[in-house]
């Protein structure tokens, strides 16, 4: 709110409120100052897009009907999707294998050196070791005999 009083009384508060605002500049910033950064000439020029250069369009391309065997081609005989499968299905059994060892790597780990464990946890992790073995060349058995029928 104003505390001035108008300097002409024929004005109402309202009026004069609003010239004194639209004569102050409004400032940019909090801090009162304003940036010295002006970009170069050049750089606005290159900047600048020219909407009717020739070199911009973009020719469309017709469309190409591909011929009956090429379309059959892109079909997959059932021997071909049977060792599509087997691969896709080696691919994860020889992930899950390698995740497997990881973690009998950690397993040998603790119980070489058990420190902070009590027996009875060593003797539930060699349990477990040997669980996990068993699973490991199961999935042996299986990668080999899905690799024989793919050959």
């Amino acid at each position: 709110m104003y505390h001035k009083k108008p300097d002409k009384p024929d004005k109402s508060l309202a009026k004069w409120v609003e010239e004194k605002n639209s004569k102050a500049t409004p400032k940019r910033s909090g801090f009162g100052h304003e940036s010295k950064y002006r970009p170069p000439e050049d750089d606005i020029k290159e900047a600048e897009i020219k909407q009717d250069e020739p070199e911009l369009i973009i020719p469309i391309p017709k469309s190409v009907v591909p011929s009956i065997e090429d379309y059959e081609s892109t079909f997959l005989h059932k021997e071909d999707q049977e060792s599509m499968q087997n691969k896709t299905l080696v691919s994860k059994l020889t992930d899950e294998r390698q995740h497997l060892q990881d973690d009998l790597l950690k397993i040998d780990n603790k119980i070489i050196n058990p420190l902070g464990v009590s027996d009875y946890q060593v003797k539930l992790w060699k349990i477990q070791r040997n669980a996990m073995m068993t699973v490991v060349n199961v999935l042996d058995m299986r990668i080999s005999d899905l690799s024989v029928e793919g050959d």
